[in-house]
């Protein structure tokens, strides 16, 4: 509030008052309190729609989660109307009272709302408690949320509401974790009619650890009524439920009962499926409609139907109790004894007999079976028997008498048909004496005594209850010492006919249809129909008789069958079956004449044979495939490769062979080779030899044997066994041998001997073919390569040596091959050469000597440490002497050092060999193929000696010179004829290229020609080339 106004006004008021002047004084003091006034009502005004709002938010709110405020709403409009009146003296009064109803509203609600949570978990809790849960502690939490409640502590009320709602939900499901219902169905099998409503009673057991609600049982297969929900099954409760039931035909009729359920605190359903045949008998098998159990006063004691309760009318039902009880009352009125009694009520018939306590009444539709009177005397006795002394002085409760209805039940199930269902009656006394009277009559026996018994005993039904039944009992026995005789007699003649079906079966005959007829047989022993027993095995036994004739035909025909199978089978396979195959026509005649013993002998022996040579065959194979796959494991171990199993397989294919057992033999073997090629064929993917040829392509003479050194090398990451060559041409060719292996980055050289049939170029082919180890599978390599073959005697050089200093071979190389039998020349000409060496080359000897052997000519050429020996057939060439000094140069400068100090080991001396043999292409044939020598000077010397370019000192014959030097000299001087020679070849070009390089430079220097010296420098050097 601005109050600067008022006290301006305070200030004046206050002059008048000191000035006397009254008037003013009271003007003023009324402005005063007319603002103060004003103040005051906008001050309400707001603090009135500050409150009028917020009630206003709170029953919005309230409105919201279903509080009933129609009385805030009322009060509300009221201090809303009164604000806007200006009454502000009622208004504040009105808001409070607005808040209070707002305040009582909230409280009523939650009451109301925890109230209602408190019955439901008062309910939860009740549940729990009934299946067992404890929930003491949830029971003590409610407790004090119905004091908070009651406090009108909704705050508190809320808190131990949901304390005891989840320790009642943590209880609940700690109890039932694990614990589940178990329902088992017992449901009637026998005993219902087609097309009627039966009544029809079974039992719902839980046996499990959970009671079941909510239990919803459905029939699929029949008609049902009167089936209902059932709402709880507890632990161990059994349900006896009674329903409707109607069959829509006779005989096996399958049902499939469903059962749904839930368990306690569980919304999940549960089911589970009953699925049996129910016996169903046709319309009008069992007479017996109902059963009237009354005491000997007139109260009706039991009711037993066979029909469902809702198709009972109730009119008749009422009106045949009383026929019955009426009857009941004047019999007692009258204190007579009087036993069976029959009465017409419409169309049915009403049968009563008494005892001493008990009335018992049966109604029957259609014609009366003979045995209900023996049957109702029996019930009696059994009644009475069991609930005598309770009926003497009974109070009228029917649970005194439980299990009354059980043995008045019985008597719904009485009928005249022989295999209907009889239900609790099959064990009656009474039919087991109409059983043996039965079975005892059909086999002829004389019954005429039981017969008698049983007429004296439906005689005095009418006077002595306890008469009847003593003739019944004498019946029943003499009836069962006439079924005992008969029953030994069937049981004769069923286990005959039982041997008779097993000697069929033995021999391979259908027997099924007998086993059928024979199971009928022995149903029908055990129902005591003897008769039908005595029909059955008749039957049987012929169609046994007929059965042995066709199973000795169709044995024949299946032996033969077999055996020519076993002929045409062994026969694909290999096996000699000409014995067999005789035998056939011998079989054949045999049929004919129908002459069996000897059929039997001729199969026997046709078999015998052909089995015997089979077991040969198979023996002899596996000889081989055992030796096969032997050697495959071998050389598995030989390359580290696994193989399995195959060796243990192996040994026992093996034993197994030596002990003749042929079947398992087989099994092995193949067992063996499996395991083989399994193990190893995955270690040999991708593991192969690559094999490349080195041919030769000149050197060879026609007409004889050339010895020809063929190199293999194997670039493959895998071995290659059993190497097999081929030389295809116009050549002859020997001693080519098989390559048992070449390894892996290995090279061999082979040696054979060539021989061409035609000078001239020829062409060579060489094929190589070769297996992996451990695969039989054949690969092959071809190389071609076009040779040239020279006319005999080009080449004159036989054979080139070189011998160690110590006299050691160092290398022989033949142009000859020699095979075996000429290999003791090539040994002899070697010790001639060795003796040579060592009498005309002692240490320090210089120059070459000359000698012959079988008409050869023999030079020997010492050098520093090795002697070079060359054996010519014919003429000399002139050139020889220096193309040994040139490979005797070659010699030193690759080995020299190493045969300085060899001790005798040829490592270290790869090549020697190639380099010796360089001297076997020496010839003077001008087109003849020089080989290796090819690029050699001493090739020019003779060219460059006849041009008069190369002499010797003072113009003499350079190859006399020459030779006179090698005679006399020592190795340096000549190896000093080779540089000669070389020099002499070589002084031509390097005098052209001198011009050219100074016509060049000439050239440069005139500016005419811009080239680099490195340029100059490879131009001349091509030019002197």
């Amino acid at each position: 509030m601005d109050v600067t106004e008022a006290r301006d006004l305070l200030r004046r008021a206050t002059e008048a008052a000191e000035a006397g002047d009254g008037e003013r004084f009271d003007a003023l003091l009324h402005d005063i309190d007319e603002q103060v006034l004003e103040h005051k009502r906008t001050v309400l005004l707001q603090r009135a729609e500050e409150e009028i709002s917020s009630i206003e938010t709170m029953a919005g709110q309230a409105e919201k989660v279903g509080m009933e405020i129609r009385e805030v709403r009322s009060l509300l409009e009221k201090a809303q109307g009164a604000m806007a009146a200006g009454n502000y003296d009622d208004l504040g009064r009105m808001l409070v009272d607005t808040k209070v109803a707002l305040t009582e509203a909230r409280t009523r609600h939650f009451a109301d709302r925890y109230e209602a949570k408190l019955r439901g978990i008062q309910t939860m809790i009740a549940s729990a408690k009934r299946v067992g849960a404890n929930v003491a502690e949830a029971e003590r939490i409610l407790g004090e949320a119905e004091d908070a409640l009651r406090r009108n502590d909704i705050s508190m009320a809320d808190i131990l509401v949901k304390q005891a709602e989840i320790s009642t939900g943590i209880q609940v499901q700690n109890f039932i974790k694990n614990r589940y219902p178990n329902l088992v169905l017992n449901l009637p099998t026998k005993g219902l009619q087609a097309n009627v409503w039966n009544r029809y009673t079974f039992e719902v057991e839980n046996k499990g650890k959970l009671a079941a609600r909510n239990v919803d049982i459905q029939f699929k297969g029949v008609d049902v009524k009167g089936l209902k929900p059932i709402p709880e099954i507890g632990i161990d409760e059994k349900k006896v439920i009674e329903i409707g039931v109607m069959p829509q035909r006779e005989g096996e009729v399958p049902v499939d009962v469903q059962v749904y359920y839930q368990r306690y605190f569980d919304e999940n359903k549960y089911e589970f499926r009953d699925q049996q045949p129910v016996r169903v008998e046709r319309q009008g098998t069992y007479l017996v409609e109902d059963v009237f159990l009354i005491h000997a006063d007139g109260r009706l004691v039991d009711h037993e139907s066979r029909k469902f309760r809702q198709e009972i009318d109730e009119d008749i039902f009422s009106g045949m109790l009383t026929v019955v009880q009426d009857f009941v009352k004047d019999s007692f009125r009258s204190r007579t004894k009087v036993g069976l009694k029959r009465l017409d009520f419409g169309d049915s018939k009403i049968l009563i007999e008494r005892s001493a306590h008990t009335y018992l009444a049966t109604v029957l539709i259609g014609e009366e079976p003979a045995l209900l009177p023996l049957y109702m005397i029996e019930v009696l006795k059994e009644v009475e028997g069991k609930f005598g002394a309770i009926l003497e002085k009974w109070s009228g409760m029917l649970h005194e008498l439980a299990g009354v209805e059980e043995l008045i039940r019985k008597l719904i199930f009485v009928t005249q048909a022989k295999n209907a269902e009889l239900g609790g009656l099959a064990a009656s006394p009474v039919t087991a004496t109409a059983r043996a009277l039965e079975a005892a009559r059909q086999s002829g026996q004389d019954v005429s005594e039981v017969e008698a018994l049983l007429a004296q005993a439906t005689d005095n039904l009418e006077g002595d209850l306890e008469s009847a039944w003593a003739f019944i009992n004498e019946a029943k026995t003499k009836a069962s010492e006439a079924q005992g005789r008969v029953q030994e007699r069937m049981e004769e003649v069923l286990a005959g006919t039982h041997k008779a079906i097993e000697e069929l079966k033995a021999l391979g005959a259908d027997v099924s249809q007998a086993e059928l007829l024979l199971r009928d047989a022995d149903q029908a022993f055990a129902a005591g129909n003897y008769e039908r027993v005595r029909e059955i095995t008749e039957n049987v036994r012929g169609s046994l008789d007929r059965a042995k004739g066709e199973v000795a035909s169709r044995k024949v025909e299946m032996d033969l069958a077999s055996l020519v199978s076993a002929i045409r089978e062994n026969r694909a396979q290999g096996v000699d079956v000409r014995e067999a195959e005789s035998l056939l026509t011998r079989i054949e005649d045999a049929i004919q004449k129908k002459d069996y013993r000897r059929l039997d002998e001729y199969l026997k022996r046709a078999f015998a044979a052909v089995n015997r040579n089979r077991k040969s065959m198979v023996v002899t194979r596996a000889k081989e495939e055992l030796d096969k796959i032997g050697r495959m494991v071998a050389e598995a171990k030989e390359f580290g490769a696994d193989s399995g199993d195959a060796e243990r397989y192996l040994d026992m294919a093996t034993k197994a062979l030596h002990s003749e057992n042929v079947s398992d033999l087989e099994l092995l073997v193949d067992r063996a080779k499996i395991e083989a090629r399994q193990k190893i064929g995955a270690q040999l993917r991708d593991r192969y030899p690559r094999l490349f040829i080195g041919l030769p392509a000149e050197g060879l003479q026609v007409d004889a044997w050339n010895r020809v050194l063929l190199e293999i090398a194997n670039k493959g990451n895998w071995a290659a066994k059993d190497l097999d060559i081929a030389i295809l041409g116009d050549f002859e060719v020997t001693g080519l041998e098989r390559i048992p292996k070449v390894d892996a980055n290995e090279r061999r050289i082979v040696e054979f001997g060539v021989r061409p049939k035609v000078a001239g170029a020829s062409a060579l082919d060489v094929q190589v073919t070769y297996r992996r180890p451990l695969d039989d599978a054949r690969l092959e390599t071809i190389d071609s390569k076009e040779v040239k073959v020279e006319p005999r005697g080009t080449y004159l050089v036989t054979d080139a040596l070189a011998f160690h200093r110590n006299g050691a071979l160092l290398a022989h190389e033949s142009r000859d091959f020699r095979d075996a039998p000429e290999r003791s020349e090539a040994d002899a000409l070697v010790a001639a050469v060795r003796q040579f060496v060592t009498e005309t080359g002692p240490e320090g000897s210089q120059g070459m000597r000359k000698t012959t052997f079988n008409g050869s000519t023999i030079l020997l050429e010492p050098g520093p440490n090795e002697f070079l020996v060359t054996v010519v057939r014919g003429e000399e060439p002139a050139a020889l002497p220096l193309y040994m000094i040139e490979v005797l140069r070659e010699l030193e400068d690759a080995f020299g050092s190493r045969l300085a100090r060899w001790g005798g080991d040829v490592a270290g001396l790869e090549g020697l060999n190639a380099v010796v043999r360089k001297l076997l292409f020496i010839t003077e044939a001008p087109e003849a193929s020089l080989g290796p020598l090819a690029g050699s000077p001493m090739a020019q010397a003779t060219r460059l000696a006849e041009q008069g370019t190369l002499t010797g000192e003072g113009g003499q014959d350079f190859f006399a010179w020459a030779r006179s030097v090698l005679e006399h000299e020592g190795f340096a001087k000549a190896v000093s004829l080779v540089d000669r020679v070389t020099a002499t070849l070589t002084a031509p070009a390097a005098e052209i290229a001198r011009q050219v390089r100074e016509a060049a430079e000439a050239g440069r220097a005139q500016g005419a020609l811009d080239v680099s010296d490195e340029q100059m420098a490879l131009y001349v050097e091509i030019v002197r080339r």
